[in-house]
């Protein structure tokens, strides 16, 4: 007998499950511990085409400063000053990075934190080589800021000479606008990049 209510007990838990009401804040917006709010939907963003002759290792609107900027991280002696800046995208790595690991908590203070895809490949370029993010010195070498939730987000790099180079630049560029972009999509006139270097140039 006990094996005859064993199974209409069973069948009774199946059923319930199959008619359980959905939760009342599914497909809502989420309050974080930090109290601030988080949409855990994207709407893709409706944007213009990237012209069909456009050139990813371009360095069209490059702006070339005439002395470092020095409000927010001045230069190594020597080295030169690389700044990219964008107002990134919901869906970005920077955005879902402060989203869901809150990187960059509402009205903190001070250095700001740029997401791990963007930091890891510009390093290695505009960097000393290969040394992982964890060093010390490394976080005297860049500065990022981020207003997030209002995502403007600016990074200065002390580069040297040797780093400086026009392709190094670009592909830096090309990661950071990646890191921008709602699923990584490429348009480089999403960053803004400026620079200033103690000598002359060759691109």
């Amino acid at each position: 007998m006990r094996w005859r209510w064993g199974i209409v007990a069973v069948v009774l838990l199946l059923a319930g499950c199959g008619s359980a009401p959905a939760s009342p804040v599914d497909g809502q917006a989420s309050v974080t511990p930090s109290g601030w709010t988080s949409s855990p939907l994207v709407t893709p963003p409706i944007r213009t085409p990237v012209p069909a002759d456009a050139n990813a290792e371009e360095l069209k609107g490059m702006h070339r400063l005439k002395a470092p900027e020095r409000a927010l991280f001045p230069p190594k002696p020597s080295e030169a000053q690389v700044i990219f800046s964008c107002a990134y995208e919901e869906g970005s790595a920077q955005w879902t990075a402060n989203a869901m690991n809150h990187l960059n908590e509402p009205g903190a203070k001070g250095r700001g934190s740029l997401n791990a895809f963007a930091y890891d490949e510009t390093i290695k370029l505009l960097g000393r080589g290969t040394e992982y993010v964890t060093e010390p010195w490394f976080y005297l070498q860049a500065y990022t800021r981020d207003s997030w939730p209002v995502r403007e987000l600016v990074t200065i790099y002390s580069v040297s000479r040797k780093q400086l180079t026009k392709l190094n630049l670009a592909i830096a560029r090309n990661e950071y606008a990646m890191g921008c972009a709602y699923d990584r999509w490429l348009d480089t006139r999403m960053v803004q990049v400026s620079v200033y270097a103690p000598w002359a140039l060759g691109f």
